[in-house]
């Protein structure tokens, strides 16, 4: 019987992310499902199971039911009715998912990075 093939949680995030792409070159996309990945293990270790991370985006109405922007999360499954929420971000309608979402785990990487640097005594 055949093995079945592991997915890694980079390549679980990416493809999480690729409908939301659009006209966006996919290495852009990769370096951020690898940044969401190097948060993941951050926060939760180094064995974060692939199949408990899901990348979560839902639209945000106004009482007219006009799109105001979407929200978008990226979240672990720890058990039946308890989620850590990694990344959460609200997308203004019009501005790309991508994008702002890049932006958002790009701020909370080099956050991790400045405070492991004061913790460990390097200077930036």
């Amino acid at each position: 019987m055949a093995t079945p093939i592991a997915e890694s949680l980079e390549s679980k995030i990416y493809a999480g992310l690729c409908p939301h792409c659009h006209s966006h070159p996919l290495t852009p996309v990769h370096r951020l499902a690898n940044n969401i990945a190097f948060l993941l293990r951050f926060k939760l270790g180094p064995n974060v199971p692939p199949n408990q991370v899901a990348i979560v985006v839902g639209d945000i109405n106004d009482s007219e039911r006009q799109i105001q922007g979407q929200s978008v999360g990226v979240v672990v499954q720890e058990a039946p009715g308890s989620v850590t929420i990694i990344v959460a971000e609200f997308i203004p309608a019009g501005q790309s998912l991508i994008v702002e979402l890049n932006k958002e785990v790009d701020r909370r990487v080099g956050s991790t990075f400045s405070t492991a640097n004061l913790s460990n005594g390097i200077d930036e």
